[in-house]
């Protein structure tokens, strides 16, 4: 049964992405129409072009943050935050409009570094590579090429350079180890360790160890390393339950597991309560999940709203790991990055 009284839905991530590039890309059309010379943007700016999830604060801002690049015309106007990046080129952008450019997902994500909380680093490096992952599941298209990512409404495009580096990454595996997102996280490791200096170089590189692309939102990053820096394993992130399938035929998927332990958690946002066809399709899983000795943690933001409730939080889950034969090391203190 469809909810029909959408006006006080509240808007999913994807929706959320939708609209603030909308926004953005306006403002950066608007920009081009009041110059000669091409806008290069990156920062925040180009995350938001290229649907990728940013920090609270970067969403209040108004300003274009553009970037200079070395051999390329600097560009100076109201509204407009330029900024100095030398480890770019024009190999490094992706064609968004006429005369409007942005950095690739790569450098845009090096860029945030010295601003950026290293959660929130970790986050927005998650979300690249997921992203980047589903885009790729049928090849590697060539530089600039519209690419429909997998299970969505999302276009994007790749910069010459990322192609290269997820072409070299994806040649570089062996075959049977080949996942879209290691070939992407491979790619990523390989931009980070090239030999020029800039700032927030040392956070990217610890970042990255943290990030493994497999959360389809920012609370479900947020929710796995609540639980890790706490000294549990692992979690598997977004599986499909076998042999667990909605009325529909569907196949029954969690946000995180423990398989073995047969442990889930599930992450809901505001949607997952006021948008009817969402709450009843939860129900239906978390059912379906306990009646076949599941055991179903459901948190929302207030789990992960403070230090003690992610320690409440991760206790309750070791705890139920334990008694499901499935160690951890939990610390009632957070673990330092």
């Amino acid at each position: 049964m469809q909810n029909t009284n959408t006006q006080h839905d509240t808007p999913t991530l994807h929706s959320q992405l939708h609209a603030r590039h909308a926004i953005i890309k306006q403002s950066c059309e608007q920009a081009t129409q009041r110059t000669d010379k091409p806008l290069i943007v990156g920062y925040h700016t180009a995350l938001i072009l290229q649907y990728i999830p940013t920090p609270v604060q970067c969403r209040n801002k108004s300003a274009i943050q553009t970037v200079d690049v070395p051999g390329m015309a600097k560009l100076w106007k109201a509204g407009i935050t330029p900024h100095q990046w030398i480890i770019g080129s024009a190999e490094s952008l992706v064609p968004i409009l006429p005369k409007l450019y942005a950095f690739d997902l790569f450098h845009a994500w090096a860029q945030m570094a010295a601003t950026s909380t290293f959660e929130q680093l970790i986050i927005m490096g998650d979300a690249i590579v997921q992203l980047l992952a589903d885009a790729i599941t049928v090849g590697i298209p060539d530089p600039g090429t519209p690419i429909h990512v997998r299970g969505s409404n999302i276009t994007v495009r790749l910069s010459e350079e990322l192609a290269g580096r997820l072409q070299h990454a994806q040649h570089s595996m062996a075959p049977d180890l080949t996942s879209t997102q290691s070939v992407v996280r491979m790619a990523l490791g390989e931009f980070i360790k090239r030999p020029e200096r800039y700032r927030g170089k040392s956070q990217c590189q610890k970042a990255y160890r943290h990030i493994t692309g497999t959360a389809l939102s920012p609370q479900e990053t947020r929710t796995r390393l609540a639980l890790t820096r706490h000294g549990l394993p692992e979690p598997e992130c977004n599986i499909t339950i076998r042999d667990l399938h909605f009325t529909s035929g569907a196949p029954v998927t969690v946000d995180l597991a423990w398989r073995t332990a047969k442990i889930a958690i599930e992450y809901d946002g505001d949607h997952h309560r006021t948008q009817r066809a969402q709450w009843m399709n939860d129900h239906q899983k978390r059912n379906l999940l306990q009646n076949n000795d599941w055991k179903v943690f459901v948190i929302d933001a207030a789990a992960l709203a403070t230090d003690e409730a992610r320690a409440n939080f991760a206790f309750s889950v070791a705890r139920a790991l334990e008694l499901r034969g499935t160690p951890t090391r939990f610390t009632p203190v957070a673990r330092p990055w």
